[in-house]
This record gives C-alpha cells, structure tokens and sequence, in this order.
C-alpha cells in the first residue's frame, strides 16, 4: 500500500512549494494588504497633484518675492498697487471706475 508521501499531488507539491508560496505572496501583496496595487497608484497620483501645487507655489512665491523687492526700493511701485489694488488716490484727484459689460456695451 503506498504510502502518504507517495501520492503524485503531494510530490508534485513538495517539488514546487517555493514557487507556490513565492505566488501566494505575490498575490497577496497585490490585493489584499494594505500597500496593495490599487492604492499605490492612488498615492502615485496624489504624489503627482502635489508635486505640481509645490511647482505652482514656488513659482508664485517667487514673484511675489520679486514685487516685494520692488516696493521695498521704489516709492512708485508702492503708489501704484495701492493705486490698482486698493482703489486708493490723493487728496486732489477725482476717480472714475468704468465697468465694462462683457456683451461689449
């Protein structure tokens, strides 16, 4: 009578049982834990939207930067953000807003 180890199914098993645990490993990485395929991809894209806001950021930064340098060394800069930022004038000017419709009237 042959014995337990004799059956092919399980010699078949014992030959192969790294490649099995190698696959079933694999396939768990990639489905069920909780780095798996899916939300390292949902990372990848969310790496990428925030490394495109940084690039934004710096770049407004840097021209903020630079308005900022320009008003520290000229008067004339100062005048004119408040001018066309704040709406703000000097005592013996008069201002008219024109507001333009956007049908071209």
């Amino acid at each position: 009578m042959p014995g337990f180890s004799e059956k092919p199914i399980f010699r078949n098993i014992r030959k192969w049982w790294l490649a099995y645990a190698s696959l079933l490993f694999i396939v768990y990485m990639a489905f069920f834990d909780e780095n798996n395929f899916m939300a390292r991809m949902r990372y990848s894209r969310e790496i990428d939207f925030l490394e495109e806001q940084k690039r934004a950021y710096t770049e407004r930064i840097s021209a903020d930067s630079t308005e900022i340098e320009k008003m520290k060394h000229d008067s004339r800069e100062i005048e004119k953000i408040a001018r066309e930022m704040y709406g703000m004038k000097s005592p013996d000017e008069d201002i008219y807003i024109i507001i333009r419709n956007d049908d071209g009237e």
